[in-house]
């Protein structure tokens, strides 16, 4: 059994890395995804997971694919595309390691997911299904998705969602439709303020978590930075500090967080009393910490030795 399926992008992110002697731009070649960060995680913990999504059959899909085979991650799931290419990603760094994305997937495989693509017995076999967002905004990787979704719910397999909403990709009417389309699904789900503010309408954070947990069967977690997680549930909630560190690359962070979490909470059966809640959250506060003091997504997951707490 995988501990953990996720499905949807699947990328290069191409981060700045200095400049050669002619005053060009170099750049590190990270493989990266949201979802695909969060199976990276389980299986760099010594978890069983697998990734359902598309590259293209070119020189970064085979990349792609052979990176995260040597990590432990199941790619029976992963298709080659023919026909269109692997999405990339440009990142480019501020002074505060804060990340700004120029994304090339207008018509890339990844969107070009579609039903036929899903190994059923991937999800039927897994104890937790993770998706986003960013697979519903072209419409064959929509219905895709929807259908990886419904056989996950019909399985009564827990379900986890990250929106990572990216202004940049589409527009936030249209992301916060989708993303109320499919909310209701979650047992657990990861937001940053941000998003919270943008699915609720209200500005408040207190206000946001009330108004999620309307919708999310377990648990909202509200990812706030260097100020930490704001936590609810159906019968509490609360503040998690952060752990702190120097900031070289966000990039990542959030899914690294995220990951860590679920997979904390799968090894306490899913319980959600409440000292056992706050410490899954604490070792998810401590993985990002240390993630961002490394370039890359994938490429900064801690041991889990080091996440200990």
């Amino acid at each position: 059994m995988y501990d953990l399926v996720s499905l949807g992008e699947i990328l290069i992110d191409f981060t700045i890395n200095g400049q050669d002697e002619n005053g060009y731009n170099c750049y590190l070649e990270n493989p990266g995804g949201a979802p695909l960060n969060v199976s990276c995680v389980f299986s760099k913990y010594n978890g069983k997971s697998a990734f359902i999504g598309k590259v293209g059959d070119d020189i970064f899909g085979h990349y792609l694919i052979n990176y995260i085979e040597k990590l432990g991650v199941d790619t029976s799931g992963i298709s080659l595309d023919k026909k269109h290419l692997t999405t990339l990603s440009f990142v480019s760094l501020d002074s505060n390691g804060d990340r700004d994305f120029a994304f090339y997937r207008k018509n890339s495989a990844d969107i070009n997911l579609s039903k036929k693509d899903i190994k059923e017995d991937l999800i039927k076999d897994s104890r937790i299904f993770h998706f986003g967002s960013l697979s519903m905004t072209n419409k064959s990787s929509y219905l895709a998705t929807l259908y990886a979704l419904e056989i996950a719910k019909r399985e009564n397999i827990k379900i986890s969602f990250d929106p990572n909403y990216r202004e940049n990709i589409w527009e936030k009417d249209k992301a916060k439709e989708k993303i109320m389309e499919v909310i209701e699904n979650a047992n657990y789900l990861k937001v940053s303020l941000n998003e919270a503010q943008l699915i609720t309408g209200k500005k408040d954070l207190k206000e946001c978590a009330k108004e999620l947990i309307k919708y999310v069967k377990e648990i909202v977690l509200i990812t706030l930075g260097e100020n930490g997680v704001y936590y609810i549930t159906k019968s509490d909630q609360g503040l998690v500090s952060s752990y702190h560190n120097n900031v070289v690359d966000t990039t990542g962070a959030g899914d690294i967080f995220f990951g860590t979490f679920l997979f904390e909470l799968m090894q306490n059966n899913f319980a959600l009393e409440k000292d056992k809640l706050i410490n899954c959250i604490k070792k998810g506060c401590k993985a990002a910490s240390l993630s961002i003091g490394k370039k890359g997504a994938i490429p900064s997951i801690p041991n889990y030795e080091d996440i200990i707490i």
